[in-house]
Parts: C-alpha cells; structure tokens; sequence
C-alpha cells in the first residue's frame, strides 16, 4: 500500500538521484512525447490505457461485456489529443504516470505488468474514498477510459444504450460513436 512514509521516502530517492545524475531523475516527472503516429499518449501509456480498461471492465463484471481485446489506447489518444481541451491530457497523462509509480512503490511492478486480479485490487483501492487525491485521481482515469468504453458498438448494443451525440471515432473503430 502506498503510505504517506513510502512516498516521502520516494520522493528523497529522485532528489538524490537527481541531485547525483545532474538532474536526470526530474526525467520521472517529465512527460515526453507522442509516440509515433499518435497525438497526445507515449507507447507506455497506450500500454496503460489498455491494462487500466481491463482492470475497470474485466470479464464477469456486471454489464456483461469486457475491455479485454478493445484497443482502447489509439481511441483514448485521439480523445486526448483532438477532442477535449488541450489542458486535460497533461492532467490525464499525470494522473496514469501516478498510477504506474504509485502501484510500483506500494507492489514492487508497475501498474501494467500485474495481473489482472491484482490490477482490479488495485483499482478497487483507488476507489476508496479514505484518500482524497487518489480517489480524484481513479475518478479522472474512469471517467476518460469510461468515455471510450461506453461509446464502443460492442459496448451500446450490449447495454442497449444510443449514444446521444455523433462523434466519431477514427483511429481504432470506424463506427465507433461518442
């Protein structure tokens, strides 16, 4: 679990491996680009999306259908980068590198390499309101994959829900409508 001790602790570890590497640990805090042919997510983000879209719909959940085999990265990057206001993927993109490190410091792998019972537990803890700021954080990583979840044909047609608006999607599902 990621303890207040525990980030502290982290915290030091990257101003001293800064202080040491001549600035070199700040790299943890930056974001970098793009990855290629993309708008906004790097490739490890992508990677996240996906694992953080499974961990949110996994199979057995209570609508029935899952975000396993969904491409979810290239959809939530175009969201990012073409759709919403440019000062939401900065925040987006933050609030996954928070999830990625937060679960690395509090279960020694990084939020995409776990299983997905362990990504589920993990989600679940984020969930929980006891800590304001990473409850903030769970509902922001919700809401946006929740965006492109719930616009995905498979997803309307097994809820039985129309989207009310056309917007569409064009980098994963043509026909996919937000």
């Amino acid at each position: 679990m990621l303890t207040r001790r525990r980030l502290i602790h982290a915290s030091g570890a990257i101003m001293a491996a800064s202080a040491v590497s001549g600035g070199a640990g700040f790299e943890l805090l930056s974001l970098g680009g793009a990855a290629p042919g993309h708008l906004a997510l790097s490739a490890r983000e992508l990677l996240l999306v996906q694992a953080l879209a499974e961990a949110l719909f996994p199979p057995g959940n209570a609508l029935g259908v899952t975000a396993f085999g969904m491409d979810l990265g290239p959809e939530v990057d175009e969201l990012m980068g073409d759709r919403l206001d440019p000062v939401v993927a900065p925040a987006f993109r933050y609030a996954l590198k928070g999830l990625d490190h937060g679960t690395w410091l509090s279960r020694g792998a990084r939020f995409a390499d776990l299983p997905i019972a362990d990504r589920v537990a993990v989600m679940n803890a984020w969930a929980e309101p006891e800590v304001t700021a990473r409850r903030l954080t769970y509902d922001v990583l919700r809401t946006v994959v929740g965006m492109v979840f719930f616009c995905r044909p498979e997803v309307t047609q097994t809820i039985g829900w129309r989207p009310p608006c056309a917007i569409q999607f064009v980098a994963n599902s043509p026909g996919a409508a937000l």
